[in-house]
C-alpha cells in the first residue's frame, strides 16, 4: 500500500510539473498574443487615420476640380463675349472704313 501511495505521489508531482510548465507556456503565449493584438490595434488606428486623411484629400481635390470647371466655364463665356464684341467692333470699323472710302 505504501508503495502505491509513493507511486501516486510521484505521478502527481510529475503531473504538477507538467501542468505548471504548460500553464507557464500558455501565459507566455497569452502575453505574446496580447502584445500582437496591441500592435494590430495601433496599426488599425493608423490605417483609420490615414484613410480619413485620404478621404479629406479626395473631397478637397473634387471641390478644387469643380471650382476649376466653374472658373473655366466662366472664362469661356467671357472669351466668347469678348470675341463677339470684338467681331462686332471690327465689322463696324470695316463698315465705317468702306463708307469713308466711298466718299
Amino acid at each position: 500500500m505504501h508503495c502505491i501511495l509513493a507511486g501516486l505521489r510521484q505521478q502527481m508531482a510529475r503531473q504538477k510539473l507538467e501542468f505548471e510548465s504548460r500553464i507557464k507556456s500558455l501565459e507566455q503565449k497569452n502575453a505574446s498574443l496580447r502584445a500582437e493584438v496591441s500592435g494590430l490595434r495601433l496599426n488599425l488606428e493608423q490605417q483609420r487615420r490615414w484613410y480619413s486623411v485620404v478621404e479629406i484629400k479626395m473631397r478637397n481635390a473634387e471641390r478644387a476640380r469643380a471650382d476649376a470647371d466653374r472658373r473655366n466655364a466662366a472664362l469661356q463665356r467671357e472669351m466668347e463675349q469678348f470675341f463677339d464684341t470684338f467681331g462686332e467692333l471690327n465689322a463696324e470699323a470695316r463698315k465705317a472704313e468702306r463708307i469713308v472710302q466711298s466718299f
